[in-house]
C-alpha cells in the first residue's frame, strides 16, 4: 500500500482535488477524520509543489545534478514526529465540563482538561 506521497510520486499527480480522489478512501480506512485526512492530503501536495518550485530555480542544481537525481527519483518522506496542521474542525470544545476532546496522529484525546474559553 502506497501513502499519498507514494500515490503522488508514483502518479505524477499535478493537482489536490485529483490527488485526493486517489487517496481519501484509504486515509479514511486508516482510522483518520475527515478533516485530517484532507489535511494529510494538502501538506503532501504542498510538499510537492515546493520540491518543484525549488527544481525550477535551479536550488537543487542543473538537470543531471547529483542532488537535483536525488531529489526527483524518490517520493518526498516527512519525519515520523513532524508537524500537522489543524484547524477548528479538529477540536471539540465540552463547555460544561471545561475540556476539549482533540484529534492526535494516535487518536483523538478525549476530556483534556483545561482553560476552556466561552461560546
Amino acid at each position: 500500500m502506497l501513502g499519498v506521497a507514494g500515490v503522488a510520486f508514483k502518479r505524477g499527480i499535478p493537482r489536490e482535488y485529483e490527488l485526493r480522489k486517489h487517496t481519501y478512501a484509504q486515509l479514511k480506512e486508516l482510522g483518520l477524520g475527515a478533516q485530517a485526512a484532507q489535511h494529510v492530503i494538502k501538506k503532501t501536495r504542498d510538499a510537492y509543489t515546493t520540491l518543484k518550485a525549488n527544481i525550477r530555480a535551479g536550488n537543487l542544481g542543473k538537470t543531471g545534478s547529483k542532488r537535483r537525481i536525488k531529489a526527483e527519483s524518490k517520493p518526498i518522506t516527512f519525519r515520523p514526529n513532524a508537524a500537522q496542521p489543524y484547524d477548528d474542525r479538529c477540536l471539540s470544545w465540552q463547555y460544561d465540563a471545561q475540556t476539549v476532546s482533540i484529534w492526535t496522529t494516535v487518536g483523538r484525546l478525549k476530556g483534556v482538561a483545561g482553560k476552556v474559553p466561552g461560546p
